[in-house]
């Protein structure tokens, strides 16, 4: 026989013998009672066997593991290193970089108008319900609303206007031209700049003449 499989056929013989010896008793109970044998403790660096829920390692597995969790003392007094480590308090201790995020990387047109698309959707779609509530709600008529808008300034027209208008244009268009990404058309590098830089531009005209009227 193998040396390598001596350890493993021992585990298994005193499985067996405590599960036979353990009638009426759960599987769990029973394997509780299996030692460990010196062989498995010196290959694999375990101090001991896990009889509770969490497996104990050795010092030397632990810092092959680059572990250095909290030590529980053990029958005799000495500290047991065991896997219960904090690893936010760990990597603040060895100052490791953070994960990375939005400010580290360079605005390009791709993920800027992206994540504009996104953020229209969410502000138009969160206007709509929230305007018509508010209009079901409130004991105001369209005429008197029509009215008070028609005698502000034209500066405050023009840009309440415009806080309607740009999000409303700006996802149309982008929304179109995400159709025709889905139909297989304009997914190459040079297409996708050609197309943003398009939308931007009638987003800014189609606005411009809306706000105007």
């Amino acid at each position: 026989m193998a040396p390598a499989a001596a350890p493993i056929l021992a585990v298994g013989l005193g499985a067996s013998r405590a599960l036979s010896s353990f009638s009426g008793a759960s599987a769990s109970s029973a394997l509780r009672a299996v030692s460990c044998r010196p062989s498995i403790v010196t290959t694999f660096g375990i101090a001991r066997c896990a009889t509770g829920a969490s497996l104990r390692l050795g010092p030397s597995a632990v810092q092959r593991l680059g572990l250095s969790g909290s030590t529980k003392a053990s029958a005799t007094g000495t500290g047991i290193p065991t896997l219960d480590i904090d690893a936010y308090k760990r990597s603040r201790e060895l100052k490791r970089p953070l994960s990375p995020q939005l400010q580290i990387y360079q605005p390009q047109l791709t993920w800027v108008m992206s994540a504009w698309h996104r953020l229209t959707g969410v502000a138009i779609g969160g206007a709509f319900y929230l305007g018509a509530m508010a209009y079901a709600i409130a004991p105001v008529s369209s005429t008197t609303i029509a009215a008070g808008f028609t005698a502000l300034p034209f500066i405050v027209k023009f840009f309440a206007k415009a806080l309607i208008t740009v999000p409303i244009v700006y996802h149309s268009f982008n929304g179109i031209r995400h159709l025709v990404w889905d139909w297989g058309s304009g997914l190459t590098l040079k297409s996708v700049y050609s197309s943003g830089y398009t939308v931007l531009a009638l987003t800014g005209a189609v606005s411009l003449i809306i706000c105007l009227l």
